[in-house]
């Protein structure tokens, strides 16, 4: 897996890896990553790709980010509790 592209976004570290069929889009921000596995097929090319990439994707992965470190501070917290029990 190869780093083919950067995505400058104010939210999150937007890297594109090509690997084998596959591009993986990967967000990265704080403690949480989220990535996204799409097939080549379908796609002109990379550009074609970060196209997909609009403000209602990046609206949603930051809700879905949210949920997620919500998650697992939530997680962290329960465990600390147990162990002071």
């Amino acid at each position: 897996m190869r780093i083919i592209k950067t995505i400058p976004n104010e939210n999150f570290t937007v890297s594109i890896f090509d690997m084998n069929e596959k591009y993986v889009v990967k967000l990265e921000g704080g403690s949480i990553e989220q990535s996204y596995k799409i097939n080549k097929d379908g796609f002109t090319g990379v550009e074609e790709l970060e196209e997909m990439l609009d403000d209602e994707f990046y609206d949603q992965a930051i809700k879905q980010h949210i949920e997620l470190h919500d998650n697992l501070k939530k997680s962290y917290k329960r465990l600390k509790k147990k162990s002071s029990t």
